[in-house]
């Protein structure tokens, strides 16, 4: 069964030295390629102490979910019926796959997203971000021996003329085996690199500093890579 990590509280000293030490379900995405946020080298060169980690406590979507995290547990009970807590929890067999669950009950465990308007419109077009349903996906492989229910939860807070009324969208979310089999490889693979200090290959796009741009430290830490 999953191994559970008690009393760690999310965005704590404490929780980014146990984040420190694996792939967290936020990171999944950019170990994937997939993350808009981040690309598989700037992710190493966080984990492997050479870049400070990136401060995303003012990202609008982060503040609105801690703001409202209370909130949205009580929202899961309004149309689920279901009772839960949040927790972080360890991959029995893969010591490095580490996640902090939103939500977890005896049935389910659940991702709750709050975002604004123009993601909410993406979503109801597009389907889920995808980065966003791999974390779910990931979190489901760390608990898979839990045999729960995985469920995305979207929210938000909409103003009308008849005051502010809130919605959701709700996705599931479904692992097979090739998609179970792609992740663990992926972050596998990662996690190797990390461990013998083996840098990813950069996104020419995306990685892409020039000298001008750097510090001294980034340029020292750039070169050694090249």
């Amino acid at each position: 069964s999953v191994k559970i990590v008690e009393n760690l509280v999310q965005r704590t000293p404490e929780w980014h030295d146990f984040r420190l030490l694996g792939i967290g379900g936020s990171e999944i995405g950019a170990v994937l390629e997939i993350s808009p946020y981040q690309t598989p080298l700037q992710l190493f060169l966080e984990k492997t102490g050479a870049i400070k980690r990136k401060d995303i406590s003012k990202n609008p979507n982060v503040r609105r979910g801690v703001k409202y995290e209370d909130h949205i547990a009580n929202i899961i009970n309004d149309y689920f019926g279901d009772h839960g807590t949040s927790l972080c929890g360890i991959h029995e067999e893969y010591d490095f796959m580490r996640v902090s669950f939103d939500l977890v009950s005896s049935t389910r465990f659940y991702e709750i997203k709050a975002i604004g308007d123009t993601q909410w419109e993406w979503v109801k077009q597009h389907g889920p971000h995808p980065w966003y349903m791999a974390q779910a996906q990931y979190q489901g492989i760390v608990a898979e021996k839990l045999g729960l229910e995985g469920k995305l939860v979207y929210w938000r807070q909409v103003e009308t003329p008849e005051g502010t009324k809130e919605e959701v969208m709700i996705f599931d979310v479904v692992i097979s085996e090739e998609t179970r089999t792609m992740i663990v490889e992926a972050a596998q693979k990662f996690w190797d690199l990390i461990e013998r200090g083996v840098p990813p290959q950069a996104d020419p796009k995306r990685d892409a500093l020039s000298e001008i741009e750097m510090t001294d430290e980034q340029l020292e830490i750039w070169t050694a890579i090249a």
